[in-house]
């Protein structure tokens, strides 16, 4: 298949709408941009997978104040393993659907340039991919590893008309080649939080028309999930200061929903063990409620969470002020309803966020 050369667009994203950090509540405000009534209905399930988990162990009385800053410095590098994984089930009256999507990267993460109000952008480039998913009895597969050497991975270039006549399995694998060999920016604020994304954007330009595949099929690479994804490399979950082992706090995201309102997804977490080799273990019990829209209209749908539960563990690094591991499981039960159309969705998710060693 002939490919001609097609310009790369590189917008830059604010992915998180707005981000404020205190002691007792972390708040992040992310739109999800597809719900049910004239858009797929998956996706609003990939946006619910928004991060929360923790890791627990032993209580241990120990007093003392934590600055939870990070130390960042141009020129340092952070390697790090994500890992997604959603089971998503569809039931409107007598049919149901089911999906899933199981994605991993290993990224590295380097910080490149400190800017005047404090923020510093870092790079970010993939060294591992993969991702599956599947819908009904249909799988799509890629997987690559970034090739032994410094020789510079060149992105496939396909124009429009070439990414049109792609089967499916073609589209796929394209999308994602095309993902893994980009570079991307962020953009990280001076408490650690993830401003902005630049990049991550080449997958989009495969969802055409006549495709197979939505935007459900990009999981979490895309740029306000992965910031997501990414965010609590240098945030602690939240925390603005841990005072002490036995210390708790609260941390709370909205999940917009468009005229149905939002879901408000808290996690509580505490302080458990602060380990001889300095790194302090958290865990957090996460709940998700419904938030209605303030002006309820007939012309959108109404949410209800029938249940929504989940745990979240951290092991967060005193020495360097970075996340070492961070597990998160949610489960969400919701009814959906738009006019006389009733539909339940049933989503199991897991995020696993773990630092890299040398060998790895």
């Amino acid at each position: 298949m002939d490919g001609r050369v097609r310009r790369r667009v590189e917008r830059y994203t604010q992915g998180m709408q707005r981000t404020r950090i205190s002691k007792t509540i972390w708040r992040r405000t992310w739109n999800c941009n597809r719900i049910v009534g004239g858009c797929d209905r998956s996706v609003a399930a990939l946006g619910m997978v928004a991060a929360l988990l923790t890791m627990g162990t032993s209580f241990q009385a120990v007093a003392q104040e934590v600055d939870v800053a990070p130390r960042m410095n141009v020129g340092d590098v952070w390697r790090f393993s994500v890992a997604l994984d959603v089971l998503v089930s569809e039931q409107a009256e007598e049919t149901t659907e089911a999906g899933r999507i199981v994605q991993s990267a290993h990224v590295r993460l380097e910080a490149i340039r400190a800017e005047e109000d404090g923020a510093v952008v870092v790079r970010g480039d993939f060294d591992r991919m993969t991702s599956v998913w599947r819908r009904g009895n249909d799988q799509l597969e890629f997987s690559w590893s970034r090739p032994a050497g410094d020789a510079p991975i060149e992105a496939p270039d396909f124009d429009d008309e070439a990414i049109a006549a792609m089967t499916d399995v073609e589209r796929f694998s394209a999308m994602y080649a095309s993902i893994a060999a980009q570079s991307f920016e962020l953009r990280i604020g001076p408490s650690g939080e993830i401003l902005g994304v630049a990049g991550l954007t080449d997958g989009l330009r495969f969802m055409t028309a006549n495709a197979g595949l939505n935007s459900a099929a990009l999981g979490m690479f895309v740029p306000p999930r992965f910031a997501e994804a990414l965010g609590p490399i240098w945030t602690a979950s939240g925390a603005a200061a841990i005072e002490g082992v036995g210390d708790d706090w609260t941390e709370q995201r909205e999940i917009g929903l468009g005229g149905a309102g939002e879901l408000r997804i808290t996690a509580d977490w505490t302080a458990n063990r602060l380990r001889q080799d300095g790194r302090l273990e958290c865990e957090g019990d996460v709940n998700v409620s419904i938030q209605p829209p303030d002006r309820p209209s007939e012309t959108q749908p109404t949410v209800e969470v029938l249940r929504g539960v989940g745990d979240v563990e951290m092991t967060w690094s005193m020495a360097d002020q970075t996340l070492v591991e961070r597990a998160e499981n949610l489960e969400l039960t919701t009814s959906w309803v738009i006019g006389d159309i009733r539909m339940t969705m049933i989503q199991v998710s897991s995020r696993r966020l773990a630092r890299l060693s040398a060998g790895d």
